[in-house]
């Protein structure tokens, strides 16, 4: 079993990286999106955290930095996504910030569901088929306390 490997990324709280992403966006045929959220912590709960990869680049979007996210939500909506558990990122990008897919959404916790695994975790389906020991010890956090710790964003 592989641990995680340090990914790098690029942190977006700025305009100029964020043009940078709403045009690489663009240009991709599908990308892997996950959030973070602060439900453990709120009543009215809302997207603290953007995370995205696609070709070979990572991306971690802070939507409480206050920028304009109007032109990335619309090419992202434009994209195919992957997601696992989809239900909640979804309802969360709809609630929080109006986002509301156009095009093909995979989900990975109900291809696992599909398959017949009888663990179907983000955790247990990298453990399965990739071979990779993930670790959720951030989820917990308290995604809108700023500056993000670097904990959180490993």
């Amino acid at each position: 079993m592989k641990d995680r490997p340090e990914i790098s990324y690029t942190f977006v709280d700025t305009p100029a990286p964020l043009e940078t992403l709403s045009a690489r966006l663009k240009q991709t045929n599908r990308v892997a999106l996950d959030i973070e959220g602060n439900s453990l912590h709120r009543y009215f709960e809302k997207v603290c955290l953007i995370q995205l990869t696609f070709d070979g680049e990572n991306y971690i979007l802070d939507p409480l930095a206050g920028l304009d996210l109007s032109r990335f939500l619309r090419v992202l909506s434009a994209t195919p996504l992957i997601l696992h558990d989809a239900d909640y990122d979804l309802r969360m990008l709809h609630s929080s910030l109006g986002f509301r897919p156009r095009r093909e959404v995979f989900d990975t916790m109900l291809a696992g569901q599909i398959l017949g695994c009888t663990q179907y975790s983000l955790v247990a389906l990298a453990r399965d088929f990739l071979e990779v020991s993930l670790t959720k010890r951030g989820q917990k956090s308290d995604w809108t306390q700023r500056p993000l710790t670097k904990a959180q964003l490993r």
